[in-house]
C-alpha cells in the first residue's frame, strides 16, 4: 500500500505540472512585445473633469458695517476682487441726512435743557463748584458730533 500511494503521488504532480506548462509555458507568442507605431499630426487636446463636493474657500472674511440703512450704489459684484480703501457701495444719503439732523436737535434741546436748570455741586455750598452748564453739554455730546 505503502508503494500505491508514492505512485499516486508521483502521477498527480506529473499531471499539475504538464497542465501548468501547457497553460503558462506553451507559446512564446503571448509573451512577445508588440509596438503601434503612427504619423504625427496636429490637433486639439480636450480633457474635462467631472467632480462632485464642495468648494470650500482657502481664506473666509466676514463683511459688516457700523450703520444700516439702503444701498444707492454698488460699485463691487459678488466674488470681484477688491483692494483696501475701495468704495465698494454708497448709502442713501438721505435717511443718514435726516438722522444727523435728528441727533443734532437733540444736542440742541439738551444743551438748553442744562442752562434753564444748572446743577449746582453738592460738595460747594457757596457755588463756587459749579460748571458752566452749556460746556458741559457741549463736551459730553461734542464726541458724537465729531464722529459724523
Amino acid at each position: 500500500m505503502n508503494k500505491k500511494k508514492i505512485i499516486l503521488i508521483a502521477v498527480s504532480i506529473a499531471v499539475v505540472a504538464g497542465a501548468g506548462f501547457w497553460l503558462f509555458g506553451s507559446s512564446k507568442a503571448q509573451h512577445k512585445v508588440t509596438y503601434e507605431t503612427a504619423v504625427v499630426t496636429r490637433g486639439e487636446i480636450s480633457e474635462s473633469i467631472t467632480a462632485t463636493g464642495t468648494i470650500e474657500p482657502v481664506t473666509e472674511v466676514e463683511v459688516g458695517t457700523q450703520v444700516s440703512g439702503f444701498i444707492d450704489k454698488i460699485y463691487a459684484d459678488y466674488n470681484s476682487v477688491v483692494t483696501k480703501g475701495q468704495l465698494i457701495a454708497e448709502m442713501d444719503r438721505v435717511t443718514l441726512q435726516s438722522e444727523v439732523a435728528s441727533q443734532r436737535a437733540a444736542r440742541r434741546t439738551s444743551i438748553n435743557s442744562t442752562t434753564m436748570y444748572p446743577k449746582r455741586s453738592p460738595t460747594c455750598r457757596s457755588g463756587a463748584g459749579n460748571r458752566n452748564p452749556k460746556a458741559a453739554a457741549t463736551e459730553s455730546h461734542g464726541s458724537f458730533f465729531q464722529r459724523i
